[in-house]
């Protein structure tokens, strides 16, 4: 391998622990993103002379020969390879929407009386996505056979391993609404055979977080068969809101009752946290967050006594963002990674007012810009990549994504067509910034005949990739991450005697001026055979009028 010509990290020498890139530059704002656990990116955005929040995948706008009345966009996952699950509501049609993925609408005709909502993409990477009926895999019906008919559907979600919760109803529930784990009706046996209604609030792991109540009484948080509100809250009028399961099955809710005074405080199973780290004033508030895969709870609260009224974020009982904002502060939080690092985002002193991004007590903001500026959340991955929007000087909105710098390396096939016989060749590829094109790495891929290849990466991130070799057209693929173990398999179209990154009469004459001559690394010898002949002279007729990247 040829030693690297560009390897710009954002100024690591100052010890900088993420890769940031720009995705997108110039935007009027930003307000929803998602990301793969591989590291694919999408978010809405609205442009700085657009009227819709539309989908960006990457750093490149996607469906906009699609999007050409008024609308408005939805944005509801991304998955492994890049395919987009996302939605239209035609602002002319209250209460109307579609499913897309990709390109193609899962969910019906436009001119249809249409609901359907997506919710991500299952262990078999079918897109999941229900309407008022069905939920349904891909384009096949699945929960009709479950529930009979007359069916109904109320919600779906899917656990981190993409196991699906919901709850629906029909002649074989009773006609009553219970929640299901994928098949299995978990309701149904604990509300008994009265009129109830089950709710899907969460799963993991195939433990499941459920809402429910018989008809007159009190909803009740459940924790598979387990009533966890009713102790906790006691058993006068009570209200609950589900948030999420660890995989150690620890619930995370929100709830109010006899025990709270009436304050909408947040649980840990049946504990009660906010009370404990709040106190008593009934001044107090909070939301859960999220709960961590080792069972620490992530919330939100403020009270006049504990926190000077000011929003602060809290592991379990200990407040965590008080001593790293200073005064003057306010934080909200996203969520953990998969090794417990808090994604969050928050203002005080410490950042001298302006609302900045964090990856536990690391200041993503002040590491990308190499200063403060009021920047938002869009979404984060395990892996602890997170998507932010940034605010300039013009106010525009400036898409960043950042990755920790871990062992990363990039494997997968290039495929050089019409080469015979087939045999190994160095392919130069460069990272690039998707917003600005410049270039992050450069250096040499090293393929062998079948056209496999495996390159260990100093950057993590998500790119725009550029791959060239002599007589081939230079392609790039956009929004390619690389975090861990990443891939990327493509081909490259053959053709180009000239050199000059296009297949046109220029390469046809060229091979008919050397036709015929033995030659060695010569570009017009096309299938690199040592003579220039009808295949060379086939390869460009099959790749006339094509052009490189």
């Amino acid at each position: 391998m040829r030693p690297l010509l560009a390897l710009l990290l954002c100024t690591s020498a100052f010890g900088q622990t993420m890769n940031h890139q720009k995705l997108a530059v110039g935007l009027g704002n930003a307000n929803k993103g998602v990301l793969s656990a591989n590291g694919h990116a999408a978010y809405l955005a609205l442009t700085a002379t657009g009227d819709y929040y539309d989908p960006f995948v990457g750093g490149q706008p996607f469906g906009a020969d699609m999007l050409t009345f008024d609308h408005t966009s939805l944005l509801y996952a991304i998955g492994e390879q890049g395919e987009l699950l996302w939605g239209i509501a035609p602002t002319d049609m209250a209460g109307v929407t579609y499913v897309y993925l990709g390109e193609t609408n899962l969910s019906g005709p436009l001119t249809g009386d249409n609901f359907a909502a997506g919710v991500g993409f299952d262990t078999n990477g079918n897109a999941v996505w229900y309407d008022s009926f069905h939920i349904y895999r891909g384009t096949s019906d699945w929960s009709t056979a479950i529930l009979g008919s007359g069916a109904f559907v109320f919600n779906a979600v899917l656990g981190p391993n993409r196991e699906l919760g919901w709850s629906g109803g029909g002649s074989n529930t009773g006609g009553f609404r219970d929640a299901f784990i994928e098949s299995s009706n978990i309701s149904a046996g604990v509300l008994g055979g009265g009129t109830h209604f089950g709710n899907m609030l969460a799963v993991n792991g195939f433990q499941v977080e459920w809402s429910g109540a018989v008809a007159g009484d009190p909803t009740d948080l459940y924790r598979g068969p387990t009533n966890v509100s009713l102790p906790a809250l006691g058993s006068g009028p009570r209200t609950v809101v589900g948030k999420a399961i660890s995989g150690n099955a620890v619930a995370l809710w929100q709830g109010s009752g006899d025990t709270t005074s009436g304050v909408f405080d947040t649980f840990k199973n049946t504990t009660n946290l906010s009370k404990t780290a709040l106190g008593t004033s009934p001044d107090r508030s909070s939301q859960p967050v999220a709960i961590s895969e080792a069972g620490v709870a992530l919330w939100r609260g403020q009270s006049l006594a504990a926190t000077s009224a000011q929003p602060d974020l809290f592991l379990d009982t200990t407040n965590f963002s008080s001593p790293i904002l200073g005064g003057g502060r306010e934080a909200t939080g996203l969520g953990f990674t998969s090794n417990g690092t808090i994604i969050w985002a928050g203002r005080g002193d410490t950042t001298n007012g302006y609302l900045c991004v964090f990856s536990g007590t690391t200041n993503v903001t002040k590491e990308a810009y190499g200063k403060e500026r009021n920047c938002f959340l869009l979404a984060k991955n395990k892996a602890g990549q997170i998507l932010w929007r940034g605010i300039e000087d013009d106010l525009s909105t400036t898409i960043w994504i950042s990755s920790p710098k871990i062992a990363t390396t990039l494997s997968g096939t290039i495929e050089l067509g019409g080469v015979s016989p087939a045999h190994a060749h160095t392919v130069h590829i460069q990272l690039l910034e998707p917003a600005t094109a410049n270039v992050l790495y450069e250096g040499d891929l090293n393929v062998d005949a079948a056209g496999a290849y495996n390159l260990s990466l100093p950057i993590t991130g998500l790119f725009d990739v550029r791959l060239s070799i002599p007589h081939f057209l230079t392609r790039i693929v956009r929004g390619v991450p690389a975090i861990g173990v990443s891939a990327l398999s493509t081909e490259l179209i053959n053709g180009d005697a000239t050199l000059d990154n296009k297949v046109d009469l220029k390469d046809m004459n060229q091979v008919f001026i050397e036709f015929g001559e033995t030659v060695s690394d010569d570009p017009t010898d096309l299938s690199e055979n040592g003579v220039v002949d009808l295949k060379d002279l086939n390869l460009t007729f099959l790749n006339f009028g094509m052009n490189g990247d």
